[in-house]
């Protein structure tokens, strides 16, 4: 049981790609207009953490499921994913605006 539950932690190599392609999905939503006024400025900014964080934990559920692990192991499996794919595309969400709020701090300096 211990192992079952050291393995289910693990992460799996392809949540990389899948957290990268969330943040892309995410900064999509956040600078193109019309994805960012019937989308993402439809979700509460309290709330918004949660739509990356829920996807990961979703994606999780859903390999697990798909392998057909006991759903024990399937939630760990998704906290898993909550933690290595949400978390991972919020902090790329996070280096992406400092570092565009740097470049833009340099910009007016320069003025």
């Amino acid at each position: 049981m211990e192992q079952q539950f050291i393995d289910a932690l693990y992460a799996r190599d392809w949540y990389v790609v899948v957290a990268l392609a969330l943040f892309a999905m995410i900064f999509l939503a956040k600078q193109v207009p019309v994805l960012r006024e019937r989308v993402w400025e439809q979700i509460p900014d309290a709330w918004r953490w949660l739509v990356p964080v829920l996807t990961g934990a979703a994606t999780g559920f859903v390999d697990a499921f798909q392998e057909g692990l006991p759903w024990e192991q399937a939630i760990i499996r998704a906290l898993a994913g909550a933690v290595f794919i949400g978390v991972t595309a919020m902090g790329l969400q996070s280096a992406t605006k400092e570092s565009t709020s740097i470049t833009g701090q340099k910009e007016r300096l320069k003025t």
